[in-house]
C-alpha cells in the first residue's frame, strides 16, 4: 500500500499559507505603488502585475490562467508520483505551493500582488521566490543526485498481493 503524501501536502499548504497571508497583509497596508524602506537595498513596495515574468502578456489574462491551472495540475501529478523520493519533497513543495500561490491571485484578483523589491528587479512576491528556489533544488537533485538510492526504489515498488 502507498503511503499518503502527507509531508508534502503539508509542506505545501504552510508555504501557501504564507505566500497568500503575505500578499494580504501588504495589500491591507500599502496602496498600489506605497513603499517601505526597510534596508537601503530593500523595500516593500506594492505592484499588481497583470503578466508574466517581468510583466510579460499583461493583456492575456484569460490564457495565463488557463496554462497556470494546467501546470499547478501537472505539478501537484508529478509531486505524487515522485512523493517516495525524499530529496524531492522541499522542491515540489516549493513548485506547487508558488505555483499554486500565483494561480490563486489571478482567479481572484485578476493580477499577481508583488511586494519584495531590490535594486535592478522588477518586484516579485513570495511565490515567485518558491518557484526559483524550487527549480534550483531540483536541478541540483537532477545533477548531482540523478538515481535514488538502491533503498529508495525498492521502498517504491508495491509488495505482491
Amino acid at each position: 500500500m502507498r503511503r499518503p503524501p502527507v509531508k508534502l501536502l503539508l509542506l505545501t499548504l504552510c508555504l501557501l499559507a504564507a505566500d497568500q497571508l503575505s500578499k494580504i497583509v501588504v495589500s491591507q497596508r500599502l496602496k498600489l505603488g506605497d513603499f517601505v524602506q526597510v534596508l537601503p537595498f530593500f523595500r516593500l513596495q506594492r505592484v499588481q502585475n497583470q503578466g508574466i515574468a517581468f510583466g510579460m502578456m499583461n493583456e492575456r489574462g484569460a490564457l495565463i490562467i488557463a496554462v497556470s491551472g494546467a501546470i499547478v495540475l501537472v505539478l501537484v501529478a508529478a509531486a505524487l508520483i515522485m512523493r517516495n523520493d525524499r530529496r524531492l519533497l522541499w522542491p515540489m513543495a516549493l513548485l506547487v505551493a508558488g505555483s499554486a500561490g500565483n494561480l490563486i491571485d489571478r482567479v481572484l484578483n485578476g493580477g499577481v500582488t508583488d511586494f519584495l523589491q531590490v535594486p535592478h528587479w522588477p518586484a516579485f512576491n513570495l511565490a515567485d521566490s518558491y518557484i526559483v528556489i524550487g527549480v534550483g533544488l531540483l536541478a541540483l537533485r537532477l545533477i548531482f543526485w540523478p538515481k535514488p538510492p538502491a533503498s529508495e526504489e525498492r521502498e517504491n515498488v508495491e509488495p505482491p498481493p
